[in-house]
């Protein structure tokens, strides 16, 4: 399976104020402090965002990495077990998975 190509989690969400008009940003690092991104509210785009929508979108991709590398394993773990056995049917979480793995890494399975 392809392995994600950026910056290596684990990464913290810090949150901090941008200029004096109140516009705020959370901002995404590494664990060595390499700075990934930012989720800003009260810019062009983002003026109904809340600062807990903000706050919970910036936790929500400061988790990716780790939340990719458990998913790659347990859909990893999920083909390794049902290798040359008909897996069940009634597993909607394994499509969904897949899917949301292609989307992490940019391409096919």
């Amino acid at each position: 399976m392809k392995r994600f190509k950026g910056t290596p989690g684990p990464w913290k969400a810090v949150y901090n104020c941008d200029w004096e008009d109140g516009a705020n940003a959370t901002s995404i690092y590494s664990s060595d402090e390499v700075y990934v991104a930012d989720v800003y509210r009260g810019y062009v785009g983002s003026e109904d965002l809340t600062e807990v929508e903000q706050k919970a979108n910036a936790r929500l991709i400061a988790a990716a990495p780790e939340l990719l590398d458990a998913a790659i394993m347990a859909i990893e773990h999920y083909d390794e077990f049902f290798k040359g056995v008909e897996p069940p049917e009634d597993l909607p979480w394994v499509p969904v998975m897949r899917e949301a793995i292609k989307k992490a890494l940019g391409g096919s399975k």
